[in-house]
């Protein structure tokens, strides 16, 4: 375990200053916000917690991801702890993931919020491909100190998701019973993507379902040069999920050094008409030594 000692350690300084804004779920990490956040049908793990709960069962293996993220300009911040297990003999994978969401900012709702997730996951495979379907539930609490709100009660998030061969499918319905009309809109997401040895790409589109909630666009890509190791993502986010607000064009970028058993990611994204609005995000995980990829 020595060899990870520097980015444990690397991690743990963040976590004192990070900071998250209100625009992403928290604990969504920095793989996913590194490709644009377009991660509905190729995102696995704790990011499927998040993004898709189905693709939780795409691959079967344990993970342990933590994270935190960091907005300076709306003085916003967000850690995150998660983990997912496809290992089971039942053909089920559970996830549990938790974040803290404080914003302090004043161009944005000033909010502290706990945000604790719990899903499952089922696959029916053939020789074509993997067929899944997941549901998460949400506990959310806290308080918007801005209008002197407190939140609290129980979401839930259904998805369902295809890998056949390369290609990967996803659909989601978020928040389809929701804690609150404006922190969690009822949201609907497709996203559709292709993953070889080296190359991953997924392009998404998300739409409100309540009067205040618009939508968004996503593409993103990965590449990894060698067997293992170092990776690059991009992409790019067309993001009008709040319709009175102006639009948002996001650019991101994300490195990335992945081995078998562990992963460090760092990330950033840029809203491009507001230049000094960046999110940057930093991400460990491990996989469990027991586990083995399917």
């Amino acid at each position: 375990m020595t060899q990870y000692f520097a980015p444990v350690a690397l991690l743990t300084i963040w976590l004192l200053c990070c900071g998250f804004g209100p625009y992403r779920p928290p604990g969504a990490g920095a793989f996913s916000l590194g490709q644009g956040d377009a991660v509905v049908a190729t995102g696995v793990g704790t990011v499927a917690l998040y993004a898709n709960p189905a693709n939780m069962a795409m691959v079967k293996r344990q993970t342990v991801d933590f994270g935190g993220t960091r907005n300076p300009e709306a003085g916003a911040s967000s850690l995150s702890v998660g983990g997912v297990d496809g290992t089971s003999s039942w053909g089920l994978t559970a996830g549990l993931g938790y974040s803290y969401d404080v914003n302090w900012g004043i161009d944005a709702p000033q909010r502290g919020l706990h945000d604790l997730r719990f899903g499952l996951a089922a696959a029916a495979e053939s020789d074509a491909g993997r067929v899944m379907i997941g549901a998460s539930g949400r506990y959310m609490t806290g308080d918007v100190m801005k209008t002197g709100q407190h939140l609290e009660g129980f979401g839930t998030d259904i998805g369902v998701g295809a890998a056949l061969s390369g290609l990967r499918a996803g659909l989601v319905l978020r928040n389809a019973v929701r804690v609150d009309e404006v922190e969690t809109p009822r949201r609907a997401a497709a996203g559709v993507g292709w993953i070889n040895e080296h190359v991953l790409v997924d392009g998404d589109a998300a739409w409100g379902l309540d009067s205040n909630s618009g939508q968004a666009y996503r593409f993103g890509v990965g590449v990894q040069p060698g067997d293992e190791g170092f990776q690059v993502r991009g992409g790019y986010a067309y993001d009008k999920t709040v319709p009175l607000d102006p639009t948002r064009h996001f650019v991101s970028l994300g490195v990335s050094w992945r081995v078998p058993t562990f992963s460090l990611d760092l990330s950033a994204a840029v809203n491009v008409v507001r230049p000094s609005e960046t999110i940057i995000a930093l991400g460990v995980g491990f996989v469990l030594p027991a586990a083995e990829d399917n």
